[in-house]
């Protein structure tokens, strides 16, 4: 732990940690080991993880087996708890929360892939969706051949160019590649939500989004435009680091996790209140993040950029 950051004696409320594609819950292993004697860490494999459930599934029915599976998991306590997503479960993570909002005191992100608010929202969207299609025609190409070739290295290396591929063992490479059927099912899904920025406005509960500045734009955009939306939103931008830093760099992420929750717990505490992030507008007075916020807003980018 950073001695630069605060470390609680006592996380008061349960943490539910969602893995990213092609992972599993063991994803968390280190935050858990980390808070084992100030907090509950429950980390959940959701379904597709360790062939823990079949995705063949339309992607709606798909990704409401995945809220379900989730709630079961999670119970229904009264007591609040803290929701952390990487990736795609960062997206899964906010339609949990859009869907259950009373059930939870902070959520943390890291890079959600929302790619249907693109495909609404944003001018590139349909552009996105179109390189999309491709990557996943190679996919399947890889697939079909095996699993483990340059497209699958390729594909990769999209979602992360900080050397993420080659930080892995071949077995641990070959796993992955095991898994391309997953990460396809799950890139459709995040095409094919349906709920909006617009459903963001009203979740009143504290978010924090992390990006690193080393993914593609893509990630960047959305987390932008998400942190815009939210009437609580605090964007957490990391230079160094890519899309699976949450993986690769635990000790970097987790005490950024953590740090946000024990805020919200001690604000709250403190004054009896939510915690007031600053919002799209109040942030203005920052010119540093303006000028972040409008470069992102405002880039063009490609998918193999």
């Amino acid at each position: 732990m950073k001695d630069s950051l605060r470390e609680p004696k006592r996380i008061g409320s349960p943490i539910v940690a969602l893995h990213s594609f092609a992972s599993a819950k063991s994803q968390w292993d280190q935050l858990q080991k980390e808070l084992e004697e100030k907090a509950q860490v429950l980390a959940i494999d959701l379904p597709g993880s360790n062939s823990l459930v079949d995705l063949e599934e339309e992607n709606s029915a798909r990704s409401e087996l995945t809220i379900e599976h989730i709630r079961e998991k999670i119970g229904s306590d009264k007591n609040k708890m803290h929701l952390v997503g990487h990736s795609n479960a960062g997206s899964t993570a906010l339609k949990l929360a859009l869907r259950y909002p009373e059930a939870f005191e902070s959520i943390t992100v890291y890079e959600p892939t929302v790619f249907h608010i693109a495909g609404v929202e944003n001018r590139i969207g349909n552009k996105l969706r179109q390189e999309f299609e491709l990557m996943k025609e190679m996919l399947v190409k890889s697939k079909d051949n095996g699993g483990f070739d340059v497209g699958i290295k390729e594909f990769w290396k999209f979602w992360d160019d900080t050397e993420f591929w080659e930080q892995f063992s071949s077995d641990d490479q070959k796993e992955f590649s095991r898994k391309i059927g997953i990460v396809i099912s799950e890139i459709e899904r995040c095409f094919s939500e349906k709920w909006s920025l617009e459903d963001l406005r009203g979740l009143n509960i504290p978010v924090q989004v992390i990006m690193g500045m080393q993914s593609p734009l893509v990630f960047q955009n959305l987390a932008v435009q998400i942190v815009s939306a939210l009437p609580a939103g605090r964007l957490t931008t990391l230079p160094m680091y890519g899309h699976f830093a949450p993986i690769t760099h635990s000790e970097v992420i987790n005490p950024l996790i953590i740090e946000h929750i024990s805020d919200v717990e001690l604000r709250q505490k403190k004054k009896g209140l939510g915690v007031n992030y600053p919002n799209k507008e109040q942030v203005k007075s920052n010119p540093t993040e303006v000028g972040l916020l409008n470069r992102i807003r405002k880039s063009s980018f490609s998918f193999f950029a």
